[in-house]
């Protein structure tokens, strides 16, 4: 058995033995206190105490550990029908700067083709919350991409991805849809690798079914500004992914989330199939 299978495995048993215990009491008003103390968690804690948690892509301005596990397999665009199989293990920190203000890095440890490992690209991510109502969240986000990772394992360019995100709640239904687009380019990095250049657009659908737990639906629509040996520049692609998650307790989150895709295979972020599981500990 590969690591990658047992880190899924332990995963969804987790997951499993979680599903089947007791039904949790409701949760109570009264905020829980960390397990420890101490002027960084007290001041991260009044920075988080009106944040929203509705999935586990947020709250964009609460802080968080995760440890996930993410498994793609996909075929490679250059070469048409050959298949690669990445697996990555990847720590996330959330820290907000204000109430208002968050950054975000994911520090991944990837396994590709079961020949290749090493440290992967490191990802961080800016979020302000430029509108914070009841009934409408406006979110200006950046992402970035550092090359950090070996020569068989990193995209080898440091990219850069702005956009805005919009949240609306439909109270009626218990749920937020949320729409996201962002443009994600290549500035600088190794020259025997490909520019990058494409934009990204997401809507997604949350609904909470109770206390304890919650789905969401995620829709990417994709178009790569760059040719590639077997697509013409402004290639479209696409793919969807089901996310079930389970609050377990005022901090505690655990989801997995299984995807497919849909058209375009090989291009950026696109992939047959894959499948993530995380755990996270909001503070």
């Amino acid at each position: 058995m590969t690591l990658r299978t047992l880190a899924v495995a332990v995963f969804l048993l987790a997951f499993v033995v979680i599903a089947r215990g007791e039904q949790p009491a409701e949760i109570s008003s009264v905020k829980v206190k960390p397990p420890w103390q101490g002027p960084i968690v007290s001041l991260m804690a009044r920075l988080t105490e009106e944040a929203k948690d509705t999935g586990s892509e947020t709250p964009a301005n609460r802080a968080r550990f995760e440890i996930n596990d993410n498994y793609q397999k996909k075929a490679q665009s250059d070469k048409p029908g050959g298949q690669a199989e990445q697996n990555q293990q990847i720590a996330r920190m959330d820290f907000p700067i204000t109430n208002k203000f968050t950054f975000r890095t994911d520090i991944p440890y990837v396994w590709k083709n079961g020949d290749a490992n090493g440290l992967g690209d490191i990802f961080s991510r800016l979020n302000y919350r430029i509108l914070d109502k009841s009934d409408l969240d406006f979110i200006a986000l950046c992402d970035f991409y550092f090359p950090t990772g070996a020569q068989t394992i990193t995209s080898g360019k440091w990219q850069v991805g702005p956009g805005f995100q919009v949240n609306v709640p439909i109270t009626a239904l218990g749920s937020v849809v949320k729409f996201r687009i962002q443009e994600f380019f290549s500035y600088a990095g190794n020259t025997s690798y490909e520019r990058i250049s494409y934009t990204q657009a997401q809507a997604r659908l949350y609904k909470g079914w109770s206390d304890s737990w919650w789905t969401e639906l995620r829709l990417y629509l994709i178009v790569n500004w760059v040719a590639t040996a077997t697509t013409e520049r402004g290639n479209t692609a696409s793919k969807l992914e089901l996310e079930l998650g389970r609050k377990l307790g005022e901090h505690l989150r655990f989801y997995v989330r299984p995807g497919v895709g849909l058209w375009g295979i090989g291009q950026p972020n696109v992939y047959d199939w894959a499948l993530r599981a995380g755990v996270y500990y909001l503070f």
